[in-house]
């Protein structure tokens, strides 16, 4: 419990200052976005959508959702603890004067945050775009576990499938291989999110 009110709290604060600025992130967060480019890895392209917006678009995607769980209001707290964590520790990378939180959180020992590769590029857009879908997936999976032919279910996922799908569309003039490993590792940092959220029981 005592996890889940960190996470809590750091999303709503997230969320909060976002109906201000028109972002998902906290004020490190924006610090960071602002010198995105002048940091060793930093994205190969000017996209077509900022990271700001590809933040406040998956916020509201991951409400939207979030207003359909079927579950209780911790399942709700839990969707808003992992998903916003996941965006700040895809976010940050984009400087590196900004730190994990992992550290910060209770029971912390088993998570393992993936890292970049040192003087690789990435675009920030791209890697956040694919944690973003990831995590919203894995709990949709893990709410709507059983019947993959359920209308809801399938019109859910396909909504998150979309918005990755129109945010990458938007994101023009990254090269292959820096698209690759952008996706990957939005992906690899979900993934280790997701896994360590499965050793929390709030019940």
């Amino acid at each position: 419990m005592r996890r889940l009110l960190h996470l809590t709290n750091l999303f709503h604060k997230l969320k909060h200052y976002a109906q201000y600025t028109g972002m998902v992130v906290s004020i490190l967060v924006l610090a960071a976005c602002s010198t995105m480019g002048q940091s060793g890895s930093s994205s190969s392209a000017t996209p077509a959508i900022s990271l700001n917006q590809v933040i406040n678009d998956w916020s509201n995607e991951t409400l939207f959702q979030m207003k359909r769980i079927q579950g209780t209001p911790t399942n709700d707290a839990r969707w808003l603890g992992y998903i916003g964590l996941t965006m700040y520790e895809t976010t940050r990378y984009s400087d590196s004067h900004y730190q994990s939180i992992a550290p910060q959180l209770s029971n912390a020992s088993s998570l393992k945050i993936p890292q970049p590769v040192a003087d690789a590029q990435y675009n920030w857009a791209l890697v956040v775009n694919a944690g973003q879908a990831n995590i919203v997936q894995h709990f949709l999976e893990q709410e709507l576990r059983g019947d993959d032919d359920n209308p809801i279910k399938v019109y859910r996922k396909a909504r998150v499938n979309q918005l990755a799908q129109k945010i990458s569309s938007q994101i023009q003039g990254v090269a292959p291989d820096v698209a690759e490993r952008s996706t990957a590792l939005g992906n690899a940092v979900a993934d280790a999110i997701f896994a360590w959220s499965q050793t929390d029981h709030p019940e």
